[in-house]
C-alpha cells in the first residue's frame, strides 16, 4: 500500500512540476487536437516503444506521433519518454507504468507488459523478477540488433507487443515468441 501511495505520489508531484504540453500540432498535413499528437525524442529504447504501443492501443487509438532530435525542446503535442514530460521514467516507475496510472488502465495483459517493462527499465542491473522479462528483452535486443544505428520504428513495437500480448492471452510461452516481419530492420 506504501508503495502504491509513493507512486501516486510521484505521479501527481510531476504534474505540478513539469509544464502542459496540450497544445495543437502544426505539422505534417494541418493541425491535429492535442488530445491525439504526443511527441517524444528520437531512440529505440523498450520503455518508449511499449509506451507509444499502450498510447495506441489503449489510451488513445488515433494517436499520431512526432519524433524530434535528442534533446529537442517539445512545444506540440504531449510529451512523453523525456525528462521534462509528465510521463516519463523516474527512479522507480517507468515511462509505461506511469501512462497506466495517470489514464487507469486496467487491462491485466498491458498491467503485465508494465511489470515486464519495469523489469527491463528501472531493474537493469537487478535479477529479473519475471522469468517473461528475459525472453521480451532479448527479442527486443534482436529488434534493436536488426535496426543496426536506426530507431525501431513504432509500427515494430505496435507489432512487437501485439503479438506478446496475444502470447500472454492465450497462456502462451513467451519464448516461443516470433520477431515480426515488421521488425525485420530498415527494409521497412
Amino acid at each position: 500500500m506504501f508503495k502504491l501511495a509513493l507512486q501516486i505520489t510521484l505521479l501527481v508531484a510531476g504534474f505540478f512540476l513539469f509544464p502542459n504540453f496540450d497544445v495543437l500540432a502544426s505539422e505534417g498535413s494541418g493541425a491535429e487536437p492535442a488530445s491525439h499528437v504526443y511527441t517524444t525524442w528520437e531512440g529505440s529504447e523498450p520503455d518508449k516503444g511499449a509506451s507509444a504501443w499502450l498510447i495506441k492501443r489503449f489510451i488513445d487509438k488515433d494517436a499520431k506521433f512526432i519524433l524530434k532530435p535528442s534533446g529537442e525542446k517539445l512545444t506540440k503535442g504531449i510529451a512523453f519518454d523525456v525528462p521534462e514530460a509528465k510521463f516519463r521514467r523516474t527512479h522507480n516507475l517507468a515511462g509505461y507504468e506511469t501512462l497506466l496510472l495517470a489514464y487507469k488502465v486496467e487491462d491485466p495483459i498491458a498491467k503485465k507488459i508494465g511489470q515486464i517493462i519495469h523489469d527491463i527499465e528501472i531493474n537493469a542491473w537487478r535479477a529479473k523478477v519475471y522469468p517473461e522479462t528475459i525472453a521480451v528483452e532479448r527479442l527486443v535486443r534482436r529488434i534493436q540488433d536488426n535496426y543496426g544505428a536506426e530507431m525501431v520504428s513504432f509500427n515494430c513495437y505496435y507489432d512487437f507487443f501485439d503479438v506478446v500480448y496475444e502470447q500472454f492471452h492465450a497462456l502462451r510461452p513467451i519464448e516461443e515468441i516470433s520477431i515480426p516481419s515488421s521488425c525485420q530492420g530498415t527494409q521497412e
